[in-house]
């Protein structure tokens, strides 16, 4: 592949295998949308499309976009729905995280196109992984970042109606700036037919996804689908390893406890995976709002590290993101001595009796010195 660190918003992992001459599509030298662009080398290839490197001709500074084209002369009607249905998903969002159309044709007269900024320097968080010093192994606060900036990009999918289904390691890039951009919609399904687009095809990349998008599945996929792919990509990201087929693993032998024992601070990350990587939609978190703000939660558990003492009465410090509330029953009877007070975390079980009196003077105390 040429310029392998020109990677662009499209599909990431790219395998040069030349079709056949009489299949290939005509390549013209220029393509004419809303703009004329001027073809330049091409960046890389996938199964159904070619990407290259573009410039408007009418742009006196040249600046430079990558322009996605389908290669064959004669496309299925397969991978050409599959074609436009990116086309128009990837037009309909606007988000930091997600790569930017800025031009696209979809008549008759020449080969369908569409032309995206050029994220110059990103790489696919494949590759990242994979390398021997993998940036986001067992650094937790950067595989939260990485969390957050993808929910984020769900936050604006699902206010769209857009279901990615191929959130994966291949189609995450990584700017030299440490910012996500989302790339590669097109297994994506938009709600506004009503109907579920290959519902008898697995859509995904294994491992990834989820278990309704797998072949034969009865369940329509929506943004729960992207937050186990999501779940799944963090797991790899944070421990280097290859993502396990279902979710029991990461509960039993797989837990980050059992993988990464020497980086406690990483355990975090597990609450993540309690509520992304579980077979049943029902058990994930709903929303992709409600996973970013938890990712935005936890974030601020790592960066703070032990809790403030403006936070004992209501967080609970043994993990971190759930809510102190009052305790019942025998424990909550103890609230009855002078000077206590007993709760319970409605995230991880865990009761703590509290002396109120030694945070608050240590609060008025604080106060004072401020």
């Amino acid at each position: 592949m040429t310029g392998p660190n020109n990677w662009v918003g499209a599909t990431a992992q790219f395998s040069v295998r030349p079709n056949p001459e009489n299949n290939r599509m005509p390549e013209p030298k220029t393509f004419t949308g809303n703009f004329q662009w001027q073809r330049g080398e091409r960046l890389g290839e996938g199964g159904q499309a070619q990407v290259y490197r573009a410039t408007k001709l009418d742009d006196a500074e040249r600046a430079e976009f990558a322009l996605k084209v389908l290669k064959s002369k004669n496309p299925s009607p397969k991978a050409c729905e599959r074609f436009r249905r990116e086309m128009q998903a990837v037009q309909t969002l606007d988000h930091p995280n997600i790569v930017r159309v800025v031009d696209s044709y979809q008549g008759v007269a020449a080969p369908p196109f569409y032309v995206m900024n050029l994220v110059e320097g990103a790489r696919p968080l494949g590759k990242l992984i994979r390398q021997p010093n993998n940036p986001f192994e067992k650094q937790s606060e950067r595989c939260v970042e990485l969390f957050c900036q993808l929910t984020s990009a769900l936050v604006h999918c699902q206010e769209q109606q857009i279901v990615h289904r191929d959130i994966s390691p291949g189609n995450v890039l990584v700017t030299p700036d440490h910012r996500i951009q989302l790339i590669d919609f097109g297994l994506c399904w938009t709600d506004d037919t009503g109907q579920l687009t290959s519902i008898d095809e697995g859509a995904g990349t294994q491992n990834y996804m989820a278990p309704e998008c797998d072949s034969g599945a009865h369940t329509a996929p929506d943004v729960r689908s992207d937050l186990y792919s999501v779940g799944k990509l963090v797991w790899t990201a944070v421990t280097g390893r290859q993502a396990f087929a279902r979710e029991e693993p990461v509960f039993q032998n797989l837990a980050l406890e059992e993988v990464l024992p020497d980086h406690p601070q990483t355990w975090h990350l597990a609450h993540i995976f309690e509520k992304t990587i579980r077979a049943d939609p029902a058990n994930r978190w709903q929303s992709a709002r409600e996973a970013h703000e938890f990712g935005t939660q936890l974030r601020n558990v790592l960066r703070r590290g032990i809790s403030p003492v403006q936070h004992i009465h209501r967080w609970c410090d043994r993990c971190g993101v759930g809510e102190l509330r009052n305790a019942t029953g025998a424990f909550g009877a103890l609230s009855a001595h002078e000077g206590y007070v007993s709760k319970r975390c409605d995230y991880c079980g865990t009761y703590v009796l509290h002396n109120r009196k030694v945070p608050d003077e240590r609060l008025e105390a604080r106060k004072q010195f401020s």
